[in-house]
This record gives C-alpha cells, sequence and structure tokens, in this order.
C-alpha cells in the first residue's frame, strides 16, 4: 500500500530554470511542479546531476515577473530526465554541522 510522504501541496507550473552545477556546468528544464520544500523539473540535460550535488538554481520564466534572484538546491532524486530539487537551508546545514562536530552541547563562546 503507497503511503503519502509528502509534507506540502504541488503547484503546476510552466516556467523554466537554468541551473549551475559545483562544477560549473549548465542545466537547463521545465518545472512541473513546485511546493513549499521543492520543485520537480523535467530537465534537458541531467546526466550533469548526481543525486546529493548542490546546484545554483534560477527561474528564469515565472508568469511573465521579473527574473527571481538565485537559489541553492540540492538534488534529492532522479528519475530519467526528471530530477527533484530541494530547496537548500544553508542556516540549518551550518547549525546541523556544528552541533555534530560539538555533541558536548557548548556555545560557541564557551568553546572558545
Amino acid at each position: 500500500m503507497y503511503t503519502e510522504r509528502r509534507r506540502s501541496q504541488r503547484t503546476k507550473s510552466n516556467d523554466r530554470i537554468s541551473l549551475i552545477t559545483q562544477n560549473y556546468q549548465f542545466g537547463y528544464g521545465g518545472i512541473e511542479n513546485m511546493s513549499d520544500d521543492g520543485v520537480f523539473v523535467l530537465m534537458d540535460n541531467a546526466d550533469v546531476l548526481s543525486i546529493g550535488m548542490l546546484v545554483d538554481v534560477k527561474i528564469v520564466e515565472l508568469n511573465d515577473q521579473p527574473d527571481l534572484p538565485g537559489l541553492a538546491m540540492e538534488v534529492i532524486r532522479i528519475e530519467g530526465n526528471f530530477v527533484a530539487l530541494r530547496y537548500f537551508d544553508q542556516l540549518y546545514c551550518l547549525d546541523t554541522l556544528f552541533r555534530m562536530a560539538n555533541p558536548s552541547g557548548m556555545n560557541g563562546s564557551e568553546i572558545l
């Protein structure tokens, strides 16, 4: 039996994205749907991506609105030419790394 694991509702989209990988390779695609957690994209060249890769994504066509600034995103799933990208929260990741490096729970001023 299938269990729905999505945390947020999906919205259909016809917008296009461009992305740059960590290796400075470019990719382009069309957003199939988006949510509060990320986007699901039909890529023109998904072969430049791998799971766990961080990419800089820019939505280039947002219903005739001005271009938006780029977003850091993480590749979480690849299904053929379809790619699931999750918004990458740099502050959360830094906090997580700090907690992993400091299991005693001391704050930054106590360590110094």
